[in-house]
């Protein structure tokens, strides 16, 4: 009894052990799991918090941007601001958005935070608010606020993380890869999408804006104020004409598609800046001299200047002077364009005959490679040829052009801001002018049209009627000229040879007389043989 008792003792002993060892292999997977969750929950809500103050900084998930406030150049004022986490060697910030640009904060005490409603706000040491995102109440039970690699920064909502407001929908002055904009085609007013900082040293709203002119085809314009100072060519549905860039456009039920996208996304640090002075800078990151530098400018040349040559004039960046009048123009204002100034532009030459009883009828002269006028006016036309019928048809039609991927475009007014290429980046122009104006030009080459295709046709017509009568008279001339050859050869050889012995008094015998004479050419008759044939004597009476 005693060895069955030592024997359940230990057999008691190890059950216990056994539950003890289960009991924290069960703990260990519970404390596990809730690491695990906590990790899972952390990697999903990285980024994402619910205020900022200053001078604390919240970067993009792989440092690409930051957030913070700032100070520009030379001042005190705070903003809250992003920027590329890429300083050049200067030390000055690219900023690409600013949230309270219209009104600063004077000293260091900001705050960006989520609001009680939910919206993100920039609030001062006094509780002050500076700016707000101003998403309404029902859309705004919201969690916090992240920045994004591409420069984005959201507010997300508390329930599902959706995103309920964005900085991209909100631009300042700065054009980054992966915005894009729906625009409403059938509003035809210029739709400005940036505004430029008023100076270095202030982000509040400057004069220049850029954005959309919505008529078809659209355009990219700047404008200072309401007054546009440049102007890039028509999309043509892969790019706009005379801008090797790569924002694009998509045209689509009435809705304009803007955008911005770069082939490889891993580089995004290429972006356009409205600048403060009224210029479109497209800027990147320049490794070699690790600073911020120019690819492009929109002041490349005087002729990128909208409208620098006027009305009905036309500018060449390589030309001296850039500025020349139209084929069949000549300057408003000569003194003002010997000067320099040519903004007066051109007046015609020689008025328009169209609609004219009696009178010769309009042409088109031809301008190679052009960026077409500003303001034109699209029409379905399926051909280059009916886009032509369709502007001699309409007296009020000055101009038009043609490309497949835009269609027809027509000019009634001004022809306004034309520039002039030489690599093959523009569109062919063709400008109605009398037809006293359309001669050959050793620079461009005339495109002369009659008023129909009828007409066209008539010209052919009388054209291979005239080349076959020709040829019919030209073959009866030849031949009568031959007979007539052949008519006085015969008479010299019967009245006289070259050296001038005269053949006149020699009796001429018919064929059948010589037969009789010769007795039938006999050989009783024949005399000999030389260099002109057989001779034979012939026995006859002379008539």
């Amino acid at each position: 009894m005693i060895v069955r008792l030592d024997y359940a003792r230990k057999f008691l002993r190890s059950i216990k052990q056994v539950n003890v060892m289960s009991y924290a292999v069960h703990n260990y997977m519970i404390l596990l799991c809730l690491f695990c969750f906590v990790v899972v929950s952390a990697q999903k809500n990285h980024n994402i918090i619910q205020s900022l103050t200053d001078p604390n900084t919240l970067l993009s998930s792989n440092a690409i941007f930051e957030l913070r406030f700032f100070s520009p150049n030379n001042s005190t004022n705070r903003y809250v601001g992003i920027w590329y986490n890429q300083r050049g060697s200067d030390g000055k910030l690219e900023v690409v958005w600013v949230a309270n640009r219209e009104m600063s904060i004077n000293d260091t005490s900001g705050v960006f935070r989520i609001s009680e409603d939910g919206n993100l706000e920039v609030m001062n040491g006094q509780n002050k608010s500076f700016w707000s995102s101003n998403v309404p109440a029902y859309e705004s039970r919201n969690s916090g606020f992240r920045l994004k690699d591409t420069g984005n920064l959201v507010l997300l909502s508390n329930a599902s993380e959706l995103m309920t407001w964005q900085s991209f929908d909100h631009p300042t002055d700065v054009f980054l890869p992966e915005m894009s904009f729906t625009i409403d085609g059938t509003v035809t007013e210029k739709q400005a999408l940036f505004l430029s900082w008023k100076s270095p040293v202030d982000p509040s709203g400057g004069n220049f804006t850029i954005g959309i002119k919505t008529r078809i085809p659209p355009q990219v314009l700047l404008w200072d104020g309401d007054h546009p100072i440049w102007r890039n060519g028509p999309w043509n549905g892969n790019l706009f004409v005379g801008l090797k860039s790569v924002l694009s456009i998509v045209v689509n039920a009435g809705k304009i598609y803007f955008g911005f996208s770069l082939a490889d996304k891993s580089v995004n640090l290429l972006h356009f800046v409205v600048s403060y002075d009224g210029s479109l800078v497209e800027r990147d990151w320049d490794t070699g001299n690790k600073k911020w530098g120019t690819v492009w400018n929109s002041r490349q040349s005087e002729c990128d200047v909208y409208g620098k040559c006027g009305a009905f004039g036309s500018c060449k960046a390589t030309n001296s002077p850039i500025c020349g009048c139209l084929r069949g123009f000549v300057p408003s204002n000569n003194m003002e364009w010997g000067k320099g100034n040519w903004t007066s532009g051109c007046v015609r030459r020689s008025l328009l005959q169209c609609g004219a009883v009696g009178a010769s009828a309009d042409g088109f002269w031809k301008l190679v490679d052009v960026k077409v006028p500003d303001d034109a006016e699209w029409l379905s036309a399926a051909t280059e040829d009916e886009c032509n019928k369709h502007c001699i048809e309409e007296c009020s039609c000055l101009a038009y052009a043609y490309f497949s991927s835009i269609g027809c475009m027509t000019w009634n007014g001004s022809l306004i801001d034309i520039e002039e290429f030489s690599d093959d980046k523009g569109i062919d122009l063709f400008v109605r002018l009398a037809d006293s104006e359309l001669g050959v030009s050793n620079q461009q080459q005339k495109h002369h049209t009659s008023l129909s295709g009828k007409s066209r046709s008539w010209i052919i017509i009388v054209t291979v009627v005239v080349s076959i009568t020709v040829s019919i008279f030209g073959i009866i001339w030849f031949r009568r000229q031959y007979g007539m050859r052949i008519t006085q050869n015969a008479k010299i050889l019967l009245k006289g040879d070259k050296s001038g012995n005269e053949f006149g008094d020699l009796p001429i015998f018919e064929l059948e007389k010589l037969v009789t004479a010769t007795n039938n050419f006999h050989e009783c008759n024949k005399l000999g043989r030389g260099g002109f044939g057989t001779v034979y004597k012939a026995m006859a009476d002379y008539p």
